[in-house]
């Protein structure tokens, strides 16, 4: 090998150097949009099998209505009213998808408190706080009455629509600011 070819194979070297950084430049911003995507997709997919599960819970608990509602008016174990003023089937159903604590007075004492805290919700790490709605059909007006009493064996639906954020890339794309609304229907047979 002659000594004129070494200097030439070296500024070839260098040169192979700056494309690569040049090359890893132009790639980045596009890998670590494809790894946002990947965990924001992973997220997403997260949000669908909680909001199923909830769902699933809030028609088992329609389901049982005829056995858990609140009706009682009688007195517990203090000598306090026990809840008096009932409990729709559109509350139990809401009721099983986040549980709140109980009345502590008033005529409905030891009710459950639709604005009261939170002790459980079936949303997982989902936030709770955000206005989710839970149908209940066929859309009957009875359904709003504590004094409904379903037939066993007929049926009904249980709806729960979840208006879900991307996270991640909702903060980077102003395209994905608006909610992405997740809804779960499950049906259900009204049990003795």
């Amino acid at each position: 090998m002659s000594q004129r070819c070494l200097p030439r194979r070296r500024l070839l070297f260098q040169n192979s150097r700056g494309q690569s950084l040049v090359e890893t430049a132009l790639l980045l911003p596009l890998l670590i949009v494809l790894l946002f995507g990947v965990v924001e997709f992973g997220f997403f997919l997260y949000a669908h099998v909680q909001v199923a599960n909830a769902a699933r819970e809030s028609a088992r608990a329609a389901s049982l209505y005829n056995l858990t509602r609140y009706t009682s008016s009688g007195l517990d174990n203090n000598g306090d009213a026990l809840c008096s003023g009932g409990w729709t089937l559109l509350q139990t159903a809401q009721q099983a998808v986040v549980y709140r604590e109980a009345q502590t007075s008033g005529s409905n004492k030891n009710c459950p408190n639709p604005n009261g805290v939170i002790r459980y919700t079936s949303l997982g790490r989902l936030t709770s706080t955000v206005v989710f709605t839970v149908t209940v059909s066929p859309a009957q007006s009875t359904y709003t009455s504590p004094s409904f009493s379903p037939t066993p064996g007929t049926t009904g639906t249980v709806t729960l629509t979840y208006p879900y954020r991307l996270p991640i890339l909702s903060n980077f794309l102003p395209i994905l600011k608006d909610p992405v609304l997740i809804r779960k229907s499950v049906q259900y047979e009204y049990q003795q």
